[in-house]
């Protein structure tokens, strides 16, 4: 395989069972203090997302949401992605920064920040958004989760 990313061990390829998915091949850091993973590019676009969701839930602690957070969550998550599919539309400028285009003015591109900072200029995140996630903020998120060649694929599979 190859170098670890992080730790710079060995790393090695496993099939791994996601519920509901099936057996997905993963390329992991054997090390436990690490945890480095990476979903090969043999994963389709819609498990990768799948899994995306599940991991953005657990690191945000999602199980102590309430029904109306999480509905409104759904909403926004189906429309970032949208926006992941959408080439150009999220650009990294810094670590942890991106501008994200708007959807509905396209003059219109919005600051987010994945490390707590501003979070997003954008209307929803001061006002509605459950917990600060707004789809710009979510788009970033999932942008930061993958690697270029996963987006690509994302982007040809819509």
């Amino acid at each position: 395989m190859r170098e670890c990313p992080v730790c710079s061990n060995e790393t090695r390829e496993e099939t791994v069972y996601l519920g509901g998915h099936g057996r997905v091949l993963v390329e992991k850091c054997p090390s436990l203090a690490c945890g480095w993973e990476e979903f090969l590019d043999s994963v389709s676009s819609d498990l990768v997302k799948s899994i995306l969701r599940q991991q953005f839930e657990n690191e945000q602690g999602c199980l102590v949401w309430d029904v109306q957070s999480m509905v409104a969550l759904d909403n926004r998550w189906e429309r970032a992605k949208e926006i992941v599919k959408a080439k150009g539309q999220v650009k990294q400028v810094l670590p942890e920064h991106y501008l994200v285009s708007s959807q509905s003015r396209f003059d219109l591109t919005f600051r987010v920040s994945l490390d707590g900072g501003q979070g997003c200029d954008c209307e929803d995140y001061k006002k509605r958004a459950p917990w600060g996630w707004c789809k710009h903020r979510l788009a970033a998120w999932i942008c930061s989760q993958l690697t270029e060649a996963q987006l690509k694929n994302i982007r040809r599979s819509k």
